[in-house]
């Protein structure tokens, strides 16, 4: 029998002589090849969750952890510990509803920043809380549970970042 090559796997980071993901139904497809893993210069550094179930705030960071791999994340409970954190994210994500707070007055403190992060507003009923969220300028609404974290959330999020920061040059 000839040797088969080991080809270098982006998943595990080595060298493989068998596929690890065998079956075409777990590969992401060729529109998401590029996009799989963020290059170095990804625009995301720093990213804050808050969420006053740990559960959610979980699931969040190990999301986000996988389409931003290099991205500092920060998860808080409450409104107060997240604005005692450094104020310069990139990406903000808040779920409306925190144990007697407002997850959406929290947003618009951000939006108010000279540098505003990409605002992402959480709730498990987005449908009522839309109008709160739109008074505090958010850039996106999501409900529980959140969209599939692939390649194209990535892209999207990032076009989002990048679009944000090219109209606030302008504006300024």
């Amino acid at each position: 029998p000839q040797y088969i090559q080991p080809v270098y796997d982006p998943v595990t980071k080595t060298l493989r002589r068998k596929a690890l993901f065998g079956l075409p139904i777990l590969n992401q497809g060729e529109e998401c090849e590029d996009l799989l893993f963020v290059k170095p210069a990804s625009p995301v550094h720093r990213i804050l969750l808050v969420d006053s179930n740990e559960k959610f705030l979980r699931l969040f960071r190990r999301s986000f952890h996988t389409l931003f791999p290099e991205a500092d994340i920060q998860c808080v409970t409450t409104c107060a510990d997240a604005w005692k954190q450094s104020q310069s994210f990139d990406i903000v994500v808040v779920e409306e509803h925190l144990r007697g707070e407002s997850g959406s007055a929290l947003l618009a403190r951000f939006s108010e920043l000279a540098a505003p992060p990409l605002l992402i507003g959480v709730s498990i009923d987005p449908d009522a809380d839309r109008k709160f969220f739109e008074v505090a300028r958010v850039d996106k609404i999501w409900g529980k549970p959140p969209p599939w974290f692939d390649c194209r959330l990535q892209k999207e999020l990032v076009q989002a970042l990048l679009a944000k920061r090219i109209k606030q040059q302008h504006s300024a």
